[in-house]
């Protein structure tokens, strides 16, 4: 006897067809409708291309400038053919993993998605204050999105923290694989030590910073094509809620450090496009604690190779004279 994968679209039958727990289909559907949760199920089985960031100075608008990857890949291994990502300078597809065997100062591996979301923050922030001096990555590990900070803004001081030591070690060899391990001071600290509430005593001695990254765990529901095994874990509502947890947790001491008169921006990011991960937190925290969403943004992962990824901007508006 033949047995067939289900065509139909219920919940049940999608769940069946495309491999994926019922509760991953069913929070999808119930966040982007059929048609666009299909399409997003599927580029989580797709197998995931290989992007490379060109790395190196740029300027504040660096969103702007252009680096054709494409004529620079020859230089790491001969045959390898790539093509640039539209409307994503720096940013190019590899038809190998051998691409990234050399040259690791040169090139950066990271998707477009990281590169576009932060791009738009980048520059959303130079024009409104100019570029942070001092900046806080406060889950850094591996340390991709680290770098990343590092080439956009060249003369900022930053901070990349992570809380376990084995992703510690990580972080310092990639600071140190991209030569930036005396730019970037990696430590391994509570939040509420780097980001004292601002109503506490311990605030006035507390390290200031321009720009603070918060990038918790999370349940990784963007990156399915990477991590196929991420799905699998999200297989009730209470891992869902332990995510959403962790995450409100570290993104309320963000907002507490930020007194009434504090310039500072939070930039809340995940790799997850459910909306629990996203604007539910974001917006908890907010209402809360008093702050913003000055803007925000969402990916969803496609055939094109683009990851699905969040960001949103937090500001504390300075009180009416």
């Amino acid at each position: 006897e033949v047995l067939r994968l289900p065509k139909g679209e219920s919940v049940r039958e999608v769940a069946i067809r495309l491999s994926y727990p019922d509760e991953v289909v069913e929070w999808m559907m119930g966040e982007f409708g059929a048609k666009e949760t299909l399409r997003v199920l599927e580029a989580g089985n797709s197998i995931p291309a290989m992007m490379l960031r060109s790395r190196g100075k740029t300027p504040a608008d660096w969103s702007l400038a252009s680096v054709d990857l494409a004529d620079k890949v020859p230089e790491l291994n001969e045959g390898i053919a790539a093509s640039s990502v539209a409307n994503v300078p720096k940013v190019g597809i590899v038809d190998s993993h051998e691409a990234i065997t050399s040259c690791f100062s040169d090139f950066a591996v990271q998707n477009a998605t990281v590169v576009s979301l932060f791009s738009y923050a980048a520059v959303s922030l130079c024009e409104r204050t100019g570029a942070p001096s001092k900046i806080l990555d406060l889950c850094a590990a591996p340390g991709s999105k680290t770098a990343l900070l590092a080439d956009v803004f060249t003369e900022a001081d930053i901070t990349a923290n992570d809380i376990a030591e084995y992703k510690l070690r990580t972080l310092r060899d990639t600071m140190a694989r991209f030569g930036l391990d005396e730019r970037v001071k990696c430590v391994s600290k509570k939040v509420e030590e780097l980001l004292p509430d601002c109503e506490s005593a311990s605030h006035a001695e507390a390290e200031r910073f321009d720009l603070i990254i918060v990038d918790p765990p999370c349940s990784n529901s963007g990156l399915f094509s990477r991590r196929a095994e991420a799905r699998w874990r999200l297989d009730s509502q209470n891992v869902l809620n332990a995510f959403k947890s962790s995450q409100t947790h570290l993104l309320t001491a963000a907002a507490r450090s930020l007194a009434d008169d504090s310039a500072t921006e939070i930039w809340y990011t995940t790799s997850s496009i459910l909306q629990a991960e996203n604007d539910e937190v974001v917006n908890e925290v907010c209402d809360a604690e008093g702050l913003t969403v000055a803007w925000k943004k969402l990916v969803l992962p496609d055939d094109a190779g683009w990851d699905g990824g969040f960001i949103a901007c937090l500001r504390r508006d300075s009180p009416s004279p």
